[in-house]
């Protein structure tokens, strides 16, 4: 995998050097892009803990996540465009992060525990660059702007449990999650002028020509319990590889103000398919002076395979406000 995103970015590299030396000299202008875009995260993880808790030990019955809400500042980057031949050359660069204060309850079956979550600095976040080129078909006003890029995912958080009841037990130390992933995209945009003032403009993106999109996940935890007469503090340490498919769309209007100053609205939302081949979690307890991995639950540990190697999907949206301003070159 590692000499596939080497070949595509020497690609990339030379497709753009012989662009920019076969240009003129200065570029028309940078585009600084700034906006904000609400709506909640639905996350990919909320399905697969409940699974896990489930088929685990305590059995717990995960209630419905809350706190999906997250406040994107979206887009932030900018788009260095240049006059090449009949069209503009146009690479953008981007950063998304979205941090939600995911928190969820749990009841154990049979009833007598409570328990209380948190994703404690839970962020999602994507560096992306794209290299497009727009051109206008025929004299219509209508542009497009077939584009490639490449994105870095990076997912992390850190799980704070405490659970109440006939059993008492609390996430103790580090238990931090930590997955990145990173591939290819394609997109294609489009623009199209009513007025000298007043576009329509859109865009759809896929990761679907460039199925190699991948990396890693840990994720481990430490756990004391108190009950029953006994303390017991129990250990998990997952791993796994880490896919992603993306599909995301983009609607809107665009007003320019001026030459360098454009206002756009709109509605624009992502998904995420997410997947961890490979995955593999293993149990060690400590019981008072005693330490192993006795009572290993087999039929735990390939549900737990089933449930987070299976495609789960992400999804951000919709209303979306942005403002960009030109800085002529």
């Amino acid at each position: 995998m590692e000499n596939t995103y080497m070949k595509i970015r020497l690609q990339l590299i030379t497709v753009v050097s012989l662009l920019l030396l076969s240009a003129p000299v200065f570029a028309d202008k940078l585009r600084l892009n700034l906006g904000y875009w609400p709506g909640e995260l639905k996350p990919e993880l909320e399905e697969r803990f409940m699974l896990d808790d489930i088929v685990g030990l305590p059995t717990m019955l995960d209630l419905k996540w809350t706190n999906t809400q997250t406040n994107t500042i979206w887009p932030l980057g900018f788009q260095y465009i240049k006059p090449l031949g009949s069209g503009n050359l146009i690479i953008g660069a981007n950063y998304t992060r979205y941090m939600p204060d995911y928190k969820y309850n749990s009841l154990s079956i049979p009833v007598g525990s409570v328990r209380i979550a948190s994703l404690k600095d839970f962020n999602s976040t994507d560096w992306d660059a794209d290299l497009g080129y727009q051109f206008q078909i025929g004299k219509t006003g209508f542009f497009l702007t077939p584009k490639a890029g490449f994105r870095w995912h990076f997912t992390k958080y850190e799980l704070d449990a405490i659970t109440l009841g006939t059993s008492i037990g609390k996430t103790i130390g580090d238990n931090n999650f930590e997955a990145n992933a990173r591939g290819v995209y394609a997109g294609l945009g489009f623009q199209y002028y009513f007025n000298k003032q007043v576009s329509l403009i859109g865009e759809y993106a896929t990761t679907s020509f460039f199925p190699n999109f991948g990396g890693s996940m840990e994720f481990k935890t430490t756990e004391a319990w108190v009950g029953s007469g006994a303390t017991v503090i129990s250990i998990t340490n997952q791993t796994s590889s880490y896919e992603m498919k993306i599909e995301r769309w983009m609607i809107g209007a665009q007003y320019d103000y001026s030459d360098k100053l454009h206002f756009q609205v709109g509605f624009r939302q992502e998904n995420q398919q997410h997947s961890y081949p490979g995955f593999f979690g293993m149990n060690f307890s400590i019981a008072g002076n005693t330490a192993g991995m006795g009572n290993i639950d087999i039929f735990e540990i390939i549900t737990d395979k089933i449930f987070w190697e299976s495609e789960k999907t992400q999804t951000k949206g919709l209303f979306f406000f942005g403002v960009s301003y030109d800085i002529n070159m």
